[in-house]
């Protein structure tokens, strides 16, 4: 996303009272050459900002400027601790890799880091129910767990519209899950985009086969 286009997103969203945002991917956010122009403007308007990364360009800047930093983690994808960092996430595949999420949370809660576990949503046929994932760890209030299974369909019109998405191409989506949202579709499509203005968000939430929300 060009500069100038998040510099405008984010003076609308402190005209409208926004008080937080978060940074994060399909893709990692640490690699945009003006991401740290991007915080600091975020934290110049008030805003906490909410990171999450891979972990593997995080640094004390980042640390210092940003309220919650959390490192995504998955099957296949060995844990490594990180000072840091506030919490991490885990995706847990159809072929679960238990001794690398018990890793993870056992440092977790060592550290008082928390943790949020979901399933993998492009084999979400084939991936362990969330009671089986629960009983291959130990219970803990820092662990969340998300049920990717357990969705619906959109409702018309969508109620959730009071925190979009605004993708690197520059357009705003209604939720972070719309590039699951079309089976077999797993990328944003022009479909599912709501303009490029903050302050006007109508979004039919029916064009949604999938629903994770409400």
């Amino acid at each position: 996303m060009d500069t100038d286009v998040a510099a405008k997103y984010l003076l609308d969203a402190y005209e409208l009272g926004c008080k937080q945002l978060k940074l994060t991917g399909g893709g990692e956010p640490l690699l945009h050459k003006y991401i740290l122009s991007i915080i600091l403007t975020a934290k110049y308007y008030g805003m906490k900002i909410h990171l999450q990364t891979n972990g593997s360009l995080l640094n004390n800047i980042h640390r210092k400027f940003v309220n919650d930093i959390r490192v995504s983690y998955g099957d296949g994808i060995e844990f490594k601790p990180n000072h840091l960092i506030n919490g991490y996430s885990y995706i847990v595949t159809s072929e679960p890799d238990y001794d690398n999420l018990n890793n993870l949370v056992h440092y977790a809660i060592a550290n008082n880091h928390y943790v949020r576990i979901t399933q993998d949503d492009t084999d979400i046929d084939n991936v362990p129910d969330i009671a089986d994932i629960q009983s291959h760890i130990p219970e803990n209030d820092l662990i969340t767990f998300w049920d990717i299974k357990n969705y619906h369909k959109g409702k018309n019109p969508c109620p959730l519209l009071n925190s979009p998405v605004i993708g690197a191409d520059g357009y705003i989506y209604p939720c972070c899950r719309t590039q699951y949202a079309k089976k077999p579709m797993w990328r944003y499509n022009k479909e599912m985009r709501i303009g490029q203005d903050l302050k006007n968000l109508q979004f039919d939430g029916q064009k949604c086969k999938r629903c994770y929300y409400v």
